[in-house]
């Protein structure tokens, strides 16, 4: 199954799976959320999760492609970024699934 976001001059696939909300775990003092993130057409792709604070609603390989109410599709780094920058609290929704 394969679900395909459009955008005006831009599509991207997610496969083998539903795309699924994510509850963001971020440790606070500065230690962050345990997350290697890498910028890509659809957002940001999972590279790595850490044991902790952990992440139990995410795998390696997905890509996060909403943060609250933010679409990361289609994204420069920079717009990518900051829109995620927004978002990046203990508690924030995300909408991630596997990247194809």
């Amino acid at each position: 199954r394969t679900i395909v976001v459009g955008e005006p001059s831009l599509a991207v696939s997610l496969a083998a799976g539903p795309v699924r909300t994510a509850k963001l775990r971020v440790e606070q003092g500065g230690a962050g959320a345990g997350m290697e993130l890498s910028g890509c057409e659809a957002g940001y792709f999972v590279e790595s999760l850490e044991a902790w604070p952990g992440q139990p609603d995410l795998r390696k390989g997905d890509v996060i492609c909403a943060a609250g109410d933010t679409l990361l599709i289609g994204l420069t780094e920079d717009e990518l970024e900051q829109r995620f920058r927004k978002a990046f609290e203990n508690g924030a929704m995300l909408v991630a699934g596997p990247f194809e």
